[in-house]
């Protein structure tokens, strides 16, 4: 399975799990290959951006939503579990779920925008190519005035390679 874990208060525009989500559909038809696991945190705070994401994954079965908090050892063996982690966010301070999975040896799939850049290049990541575009006037997003948009086609593309070649996942991951 692909994973991604996120936040529900670090803004759901933000984090991009739609993106995501449409990104694995042009990937893979249903039940084509893997899953994608999405964990979440705080969606009863932000109940309408759970249902939204609900509702983005209603016709595929191959994409699980968990909102929930897991102890250290859940959350180590589902990094750890994982067959890439993915972030297609917008725009990201330090990155640390990134960081956890490299540092199992997962392969990372991330916007090549924002703090993770400082991390991880395209020697040890598949970094994904993006429009820079504005958010002001956009009351949903109170960080910036700018934010990444990442190519969906292209991190399609990268999650077929990641689960067709398995070699190149593992030198990514390594």
């Amino acid at each position: 399975y692909f994973l991604f874990m996120f936040d529900f208060l670090s803004e759901i525009d933000r984090k991009n799990p739609l993106g995501l989500i449409d990104s694995f559909k042009m990937a893979f038809a249903p039940n084509s290959g893997p899953k994608l696991v999405i964990k979440t945190i705080n969606g009863s705070v932000k109940s309408e951006d759970l249902d939204a994401v609900h509702q983005a994954v209603v016709d595929r079965p191959d994409i699980v939503v968990y909102d929930g908090y897991l102890d250290k050892s859940q959350r180590t063996s589902l990094i750890a579990e994982c067959l890439a982690y993915m972030s297609l966010h917008r725009s990201e301070g330090y990155g640390l779920t990134m960081a956890e999975a490299m540092s199992h040896g997962k392969p990372v799939i991330a916007t090549d925008y924002s703090a993770n850049c400082e991390f991880m290049s395209d020697d040890d990541s598949l970094l994904i190519p993006f429009q820079l575009i504005s958010t002001l006037g956009n009351p949903t997003y109170p960080y910036d005035s700018h934010w990444a948009d990442p190519d969906k086609g292209a991190a399609a593309a990268a999650m077929r390679r990641v689960f067709i070649d398995e070699d190149f996942a593992q030198q990514i991951g390594h």
